[in-house]
This record gives structure tokens, sequence and C-alpha cells, in this order.
């Protein structure tokens, strides 16, 4: 068998293959069929991990620890730059609702001018109603009296003449 890395897993049975294709030895049949209890033996060898300290050494060891401290640094300085970058947007979305607040107290302002001077129109013409209708009274009483003058000292016609 070939040694490969990672974990290779063997099976044994008193009735088992050891050429199986993945590595395992099964049994044919379970033990317990043939009133004996057999338990299988289960191996498990690392082949290519069995000596970390031949496979990495001090200084790769270090170099790997000041390339975790670096990636850490990395990691940190993005999430700073995320974290503002929310924080940014925060403080614009926050500026904004303080806008929208006083254009919303503007228009609202607005609104009750309008109503104001709508209430005000309203009041206008009640009054230029009442104005038209006094002043076309008014205007009849004046005409009744031009025709009391006119018959009481004649036309105009007759005032051109002197007596």
């Amino acid at each position: 068998m070939s040694p490969r890395r990672g974990a290779v897993i063997q099976r044994t049975n008193t009735q088992g293959s050891p050429n199986s294709p993945l590595g395992l030895t099964l049994s044919a049949a379970p033990s317990w069929l043939n009133g004996s209890v057999q338990y299988p033996v289960v191996a498990i060898s690392f082949v290519g991990f069995a000596d970390f300290r031949s496979v990495m050494t001090e200084e790769k060891l270090i170099e790997a620890a000041h390339h975790l401290a670096e990636s850490r640094e990395q990691f940190v300085k993005e999430l700073r730059l995320a974290v503002e970058g929310f924080m940014a947007f925060s403080d614009r979305l926050r500026t904004f609702g303080e806008y929208l607040d006083a254009r919303d107290a503007k228009i609202n302002a607005g609104v009750e001018i309008n109503a104001s001077v709508h209430e005000s129109l309203a009041r206008l013409v009640d009054l230029l109603k009442e104005n038209t209708i006094a002043l076309n009274e008014n205007t009849e009483r004046l005409d009744s009296f031009l025709k009391k003058f006119e018959t009481y000292f004649g036309t105009e016609r007759g005032l051109d003449f002197e007596n």
C-alpha cells in the first residue's frame, strides 16, 4: 500500500480482506451470526503527517506566525474600514433624516399658511357678497330718489331752462 497524505482507516477482522479498494477491511458476515462476538480492530494512522516537527521547521513556524499576525492586522484594518464606512453611512442617513424632517416641517407650515389663506379668502368672499348686496340696495335707493327728484323738479331738459 503506497503512503497517502491524510488519515487512513484500516478495519481488520478475522474474515476480512487486506486488499479492500478503500483501505477498509470488512467481514463478509456479521460476527454475531455464528454465535461468537468478535469486535473489529480499528487502527488509525496518519500517513505523511507522522512527525510535524520534521515537516515544519522552526523558521517556517515563526514565518507562519508572522503571516498569521499580518493577516490578522490586515483583517482588523479591513474591519475598521468597514465599520467606518457603516458609521459614515449611518451619519449620512441621520443627516438625510434631519433634512426630511425639516422639509416636512416647512411643508406643514406651508399647508397651515394655505389653510389660513383659504379661510381668509372664504371670509373675503362672504364680505364681498354682503358688500355687493348693500351696494345693490343703495343703487336701488338712489334710483328711487332720482325718480322722485325728477318728478318733483322735472327732467334734465327742464333744468336747462332758466325760470
